[in-house]
């Protein structure tokens, strides 16, 4: 895809590049805001204005998120009362949410048998999502992959970045009848704001699903 990608010493890594040399493109895309969130972790809502990009075409209002003009606000789900569904989640107009596709495998055969392993015999949605979140997070090791992610390739090779971790999670949920899809966007980490992209289940609701961190 024209991209490489080098293993080299902390001081050679964030050393300024030289002319000519390659460059981090996580590094060089991340956003840095101009005011510093203190507490992340616990920091439940959130108001930001966005610049320097369109943003007719993103899709970013739904439960936790709301734009307006170039102003965003998020606010942090609350699903302790939330009621989950029973699997298998066969609700009409999330059929898209349940199919295999070239990428996403959630009808090949291993992904499946894994997949109903992982849950055994738990049929409360939410918590069956939260059992493949913790298989997809302590057996996938978490590096960069320059790749189309396929959710039977990562399985193969047990490693990836969110992306990778994203397709595998979408695909084991799939295959037990739990809608599911990817989201990408971006994350906080470090006072700037770097790529992301994570897996959503609907569980009786949509809800976001966290695999790297």
């Amino acid at each position: 895809m024209g991209m490489t990608i080098l293993q080299e010493p902390k001081e050679m890594a964030l050393r300024e590049p030289r002319e000519g040399e390659l460059i981090d493109i996580v590094d060089v895309t991340a956003i840095t805001p101009n005011i510093e969130i203190k507490e992340p972790s616990s920091t439940r809502y959130l108001k930001v204005r966005l610049s320097g990009v369109d943003l007719k075409e993103f899709k970013m209002n739904d439960e936790r998120q709301k734009l307006s003009g170039d102003t965003i606000e998020i606010k942090s789900e609350n699903i302790d009362n939330i009621k989950a569904e029973s699997l298998p989640v066969n609700k009409k107009g999330l059929e898209a949410y349940l199919e295999p596709t070239p990428f996403i495998q959630s009808n090949d055969s291993e992904i499946i048998s894994l997949a109903k392993n992982i849950i055994g015999n738990e049929k409360d949605s939410l918590r069956a999502a939260r059992l493949i979140n913790d298989w997809v997070y302590k057996n996938i090791e978490k590096k960069p992959i320059v790749s189309i992610p396929s959710a039977k390739e990562v399985l193969k090779m047990r490693a990836g970045d969110c992306n990778e971790h994203a397709t595998l999670f979408v695909a084991l949920a799939r295959a037990v009848k739990i809608p599911a899809r990817i989201n990408v966007g971006i994350v906080y980490l470090g006072n700037r704001f770097f790529y992301h992209a994570w897996p959503e289940v609907y569980v009786g609701r949509w809800i976001e699903i966290i695999t790297t961190l």
